[in-house]
């Protein structure tokens, strides 16, 4: 059991460190390059090796809940997906234990033994309580795999704006441009170097 898991571990960290995309090559045609500045942002574009940063942050809140996260730097979100997870988990052990206990009591009750609720709950009512906190379980789990994608969703979504251009440089404007028919007209340019 344990050689397997090993292999198992082994497979994961050689797919988790292996995730490469190759971005596309900039070259200089269609481009203005007469900035110098503009040459090096290139040379240095087409010289790094590029990774998919959503794609790693992804597997890796899938694997560790919160880790894609903290690879995205945004490690005050970690902590959140990490007490969600745990919360919903809690509860999900909490109602587990529930049924488990109710559905021992019915079998040493039906068996004609005397059991932890004998004299406070009915048949019926024993089995209405593991009905509804078999609901719950289910309900909770289904919250626990839903919290846990909405962490995966954002730990990718996050992951492409890591290297999102914040610098001064971009710019919006609005004007006043009437359509024709039109008694009122509006427009929004954005502009970036």
């Amino acid at each position: 059991m344990r050689s397997l898991l090993k292999i198992c571990f082994i497979h994961l960290s050689l797919v988790f460190l292996n995730i490469t995309l190759s971005a596309q090559d900039i070259s200089s045609e269609g481009l203005d390059l007469s900035n110098v500045e503009t040459q090096t942002k290139i040379q240095g574009i087409n010289s790094k090796k590029y990774r998919s940063q959503s794609q790693k942050a992804l597997l890796a809140s899938a694997v560790i809940p919160g880790l894609g996260q903290i690879l995205n730097k945004q490690t005050w979100k970690s902590p959140i997906a990490l007490g969600a997870i745990g919360g919903v988990g809690f509860v999900f052990w909490q109602n587990q234990m529930n049924v488990s206990k109710l559905k021992n009591a019915i079998n040493i009750r039906f068996n004609g033994g005397a059991d932890d609720f004998a004299g406070i709950y009915t048949d019926s009512q024993l089995f209405s309580l593991e009905n509804e906190y078999t609901r719950r379980r289910d309900y909770s789990f289904l919250g626990l795999i839903g919290i846990h994608m909405l962490q995966c969703i954002d730990a990718y979504a996050a992951g492409f704006l890591v290297d999102f251009d914040i610098s001064p440089d971009l710019n919006i404007a609005t004007s006043y441009c009437p359509a024709p028919n039109a008694p009122l007209g509006g427009k929004i340019i954005l502009s970036w170097p």
